[in-house]
C-alpha cells in the first residue's frame, strides 16, 4: 500500500492507497467507505471464486492461488462401480398385475415393486428373461431380468394395468413394467 497522510490547515487529508490484487489488476480505492467496501468485496469474491474453482478441480490451495498446473495433483482413478443382478417377475391376470411392497429399509424401501429375487453379484443361472433393464444407482449398477410368472409371489395386491402409472413404481420397476408390456406376444398382437 502506498497511501499518505497530509495535514492541511487543521484537517488531516488521507490519500487513498492503490492495492494490487492477486490478479495483477490495480484497484484505486475511492475516498468513500461504501465504495471501498464494495470494490474490496468484489475483488475478494473474484479471488475466492478462482480458488474454489481450482479446488473443485482437485488442486491444492497454493496451486489454486498461483494457477500453476504442474503443482495440481493428478486426478484420482475412479473406483469401478460394482454390478449386481436380479429378477423381477411379471405376474398378470385379468388385466391386473401383481405388485408387492419392498422392505421398509434399504434401497427403494417401502415402495411398490414387481416381486422378484434378491440382488446378487452373480447372474441367475439359466434365466430366460423377456427383457433386461439396466439401472445405475449411486453405489452399484443392476441388471434386472424381467420374467413371466403365473402365480403370485409374496404379500401383495392386484393392480389394474391401465392405472399402473398411478401405482407409484420407482423408475427401475416402471421401466421393467414397460418392457414386460411391450414384450408379451399377445399384448403386441392386440396393440
Amino acid at each position: 500500500m502506498n497511501g499518505s497522510v497530509t495535514p492541511v490547515s487543521g484537517i488531516t487529508r488521507v490519500t487513498p492507497p492503490t492495492i494490487t490484487n492477486t490478479c495483477s489488476a490495480k484497484i484505486a480505492l475511492s475516498p468513500t467507505a461504501s465504495s471501498v467496501e464494495k470494490e474490496s468485496r468484489d475483488d475478494l469474491r473474484h479471488v475466492l471464486q478462482r480458488v474454489a474453482d481450482a479446488l473443485l478441480e482437485g488442486a491444492s490451495f497454493s496451486a489454486a492461488l498461483t494457477r500453476q498446473p504442474e503443482a495440481f495433483p493428478a486426478r484420482r482413478e475412479r473406483k469401478a462401480r460394482p454390478h449386481r443382478y436380479g429378477t423381477a417377475w411379471w405376474i398378470e391376470r385379468d388385466g391386473h398385475v401383481w405388485l408387492v411392497r419392498r422392505p421398509p429399509s434399504g434401497l427403494l424401501g417401502g415402495m411398490a415393486a414387481l416381486p422378484g429375487s434378491e440382488w446378487t453379484d452373480k447372474p441367475p443361472p439359466g434365466a430366460a428373461p423377456l427383457r433386461t433393464v439396466r439401472h445405475v444407482f449411486t453405489h452399484f449398477s443392476l441388471d434386472l431380468a424381467v420374467e413371466l410368472c403365473t402365480e403370485p409371489v409374496g404379500d401383495g395386491w392386484w393392480h389394474r394395468i391401465e392405472t399402473l402409472a398411478e401405482a407409484g413404481l420407482p423408475t427401475l420397476y416402471r421401466r421393467a413394467s414397460e418392457l414386460a408390456l411391450a414384450s408379451i406376444p399377445k399384448r403386441r398382437a392386440a396393440a
